[in-house]
């Protein structure tokens, strides 16, 4: 977060769920929301109790909801995935808190948007992630 930012909102814990996606502009990477075409540039999974699991540019961590602020209320989204119960929600918490600490790939997610539309499998290596797959992985399987 860029300092001297006007902070207006955060999230609000009281309407959120564990499971629950967030997508965040964390006003940092400005050269990935153009590429994307997106004002959010950032994903992560809400654990409850005001923590999220993310990856954050150095590694798939934990970190408190409140970290992240924001200047207008559409900074922020919350995804909640339908038809999800509480023993699939948290077997993929704990299944994304045993990936605490995989690296980050700056490349893999470089190398990843240029192959999105290509048909071609992601050749990149697949022990480190970033804030996108990490989150993807932890929930495509118990969809």
């Amino acid at each position: 977060m860029e300092s001297g930012v006007d902070i207006k909102y955060i999230f609000n814990t009281e309407n959120l769920k564990q499971g629950d996606i967030l997508i965040i502009n964390s006003y940092t990477e400005p050269i990935l929301q153009k590429k994307l075409s997106s004002k959010y540039d950032h994903v992560a999974m809400y654990m409850g109790d005001a923590f999220i699991l993310e990856a954050n540019g150095l590694c798939a961590t934990m970190n408190h909801i409140h970290s992240y602020g924001f200047r207008e209320i559409d900074d922020a989204l919350v995804m909640r995935l339908k038809h999800w119960n509480q023993t699939m929600i948290d077997l993929v918490l704990l299944y994304a808190r045993t990936k605490m600490g995989m690296e980050y790939g700056t490349i893999s997610a470089y190398y990843r948007t240029l192959l999105r539309d290509s048909g071609d499998k992601d050749t990149v290596n697949t022990n480190r992630t970033f804030c996108t797959r990490y989150v993807a992985q932890h929930t495509k399987w118990q969809a």
